[in-house]
């Protein structure tokens, strides 16, 4: 089949504000900007449709006042708590703050100045190596975090193959 995924897509009456938050706040890189629509490196796109457009007059509005409520965009990071803050800095409204999710990655959930639903977690190897460097044998790393043994040990490894050759390059 031809048909590929290419991008989501949030409408917004805003651009400028959103995308600064994408952009600032969230760190994102602008792939191509069309001035009312900007599509990040990421794949997500933003778009402030004209109301003369069909989108518009099929739907009725150019962008719902209350946001995307069946929707979460997910970013991860490896820098989860200097992001936590800098998100609770740019005062974003939060859902809910930082909590462990049944699978062992942290998580904090927050509303874009479009009222759009954001969730910021730990990068998966992130929460791998945290749980081992708790204590955590890499067996109950992958039974707690349902990420197979085999990615945890890979995970692991180039955590200490990471620390090796960071303190090579300071003797």
């Amino acid at each position: 089949m031809s048909i590929q995924f290419h991008s989501s897509v949030l409408f917004t009456a805003d651009i400028k504000r959103l995308s600064a938050f994408y952009i600032e706040v969230l760190g994102q890189e602008v792939q191509h900007d069309f001035g009312a629509c900007l599509i990040f490196q990421c794949g997500l796109s933003l778009w402030q449709p004209s109301n003369e457009l069909t989108i518009a007059a099929k739907l009725g509005y150019c962008c719902h006042p209350s946001g995307n409520k069946n929707l979460e965009l997910c970013f991860e990071t490896e820098a989860f708590a200097s992001d936590v803050e800098r998100i609770k800095a740019s005062g974003a409204t939060l859902l809910h703050d930082v909590v462990e999710e049944p699978w062992g990655q942290q998580a904090v959930r927050f509303f874009d100045p479009d009222g759009n639903l954001v969730e910021l977690g730990e990068s998966i190897p992130t929460f791998v190596r945290r749980h081992h460097a708790a204590g955590l044998l890499p067996e109950a790393v992958a039974e707690k975090t349902g990420v197979p043994l085999e990615a945890v040990l890979q995970h692991i490894a180039h955590a200490i193959d990471s620390d090796k050759r960071i303190k090579e390059d300071h003797i």
